[in-house]
């Protein structure tokens, strides 16, 4: 065999096996997981595995399998399961391109069954609240998956609102009521006052309560950011001593805390 030749002949079976390694390489990669977003047009739980399909705003419906593995989490319920699923439900699944498998299904109610009350909050109980609105009285009810937001508190719960608090709510309808989402406080202004009378009790850096000349109470939280002046030789602050309380009210409390405080020694 001529040189030319047999080179020729084994570049071809370098490129043969090229291809074919190639071709392996390819087999033994995973399928890539994709994502779609939409709405569920269809559940089917007459075939093994059950099957969820999926319609995009654009391009084709999506159909997945529902297997063990799948994780399924449902706003309001949290992890879910396929009985928890309807159509019209909003979705997003990430799946396996090959098996049509879906590892995640992200659910929500639709739209239309999402609802907001904005009102104050007429009664109180341990797994829902009733909210007074403008169109009326609603009830609502509250779980495990429900979030609170109060201004100035950090992880707050249902224990952080009380009777007569302002609100904004979030819920969806389910079978059994209204499901509260997301519920958030509505703070009042914040309200600054000033209180003149004589020291009834104080506890440097937790509160002072003054009495006015009618003999009513007036208590205010001291912090370290609280002023302190004192005049006419005042030097503490002491019980019996006049002062005036200048304060600010913390919207989320309804408590109000100690701007300054001026006190007056003896005339």
């Amino acid at each position: 065999m001529r040189p030319l030749m047999r080179t020729a002949l084994m570049l071809a079976l370098v490129a043969v096996f090229a291809l074919v390694s190639v071709g392996a390489a390819l087999a033994q990669t995973p399928a890539p997981n994709l994502e779609v977003k939409g709405a569920i047009s269809a559940i089917d739980k007459t075939v093994t595995p059950p099957t969820v399909t999926i319609t995009p705003k654009e391009g084709s419906p999506v159909t997945l399998k529902i297997v063990a593995s799948t994780i399924i989490i449902k706003a309001g319920l949290g992890k879910a399961s396929l009985d928890d699923l309807a159509v019209n439900d909003r979705a997003v699944a990430t799946y396996n391109q090959t098996s049509m498998e879906a590892s995640r299904l992200a659910v929500s109610q639709p739209i239309a069954k999402h609802h907001t009350f904005v009102g104050t909050i007429k009664s109180k109980a341990s797994a829902s609240f009733v909210v007074t609105t403008k169109q009326g009285d609603a009830t609502v009810n509250v779980n495990a998956q429900t979030k609170y937001n109060v201004p100035g508190v950090k992880n707050a719960t249902l224990a952080n609102f009380k009777e007569g608090d302002k609100v904004a709510v979030l819920a969806v309808e389910t079978s059994s009521g209204n499901l509260v989402l997301h519920v958030v406080l509505i703070p009042g202004k914040p309200t600054f006052i000033h209180r003149v009378g004589t020291v009834d009790a104080y506890v440097a850096g937790t509160s002072i309560t003054l009495k006015d000349k009618k003999g009513e109470l007036s208590t205010f939280i001291v912090t370290a950011d609280t002023k302190i002046v004192l005049k006419r030789g005042a030097t503490a602050v002491s019980i019996g001593e006049q002062a005036i309380v200048v304060a600010r009210r913390n919207p989320a409390t309804d408590q109000f805390t100690a701007m300054s405080i001026l006190v007056f020694g003896a005339k």
